[in-house]
């Protein structure tokens, strides 16, 4: 699957960075699902 770069935020932290391969590796796959993983996951 390609994402336009401009629908990809930039992280800001390595620890987001690391996150959204957490969160693929947990089964998240769509960019809301990987958005509320790292939303979710930061709290």
């Amino acid at each position: 699957m390609k994402i336009p770069s401009e629908d990809v935020p930039q992280a800001d932290k390595l620890e987001d960075v690391v996150k959204i391969i957490e969160g693929v590796d947990r089964g998240e796959r769509t960019f809301q699902d990987l958005s509320r993983y790292i939303r979710i996951d930061s709290h």
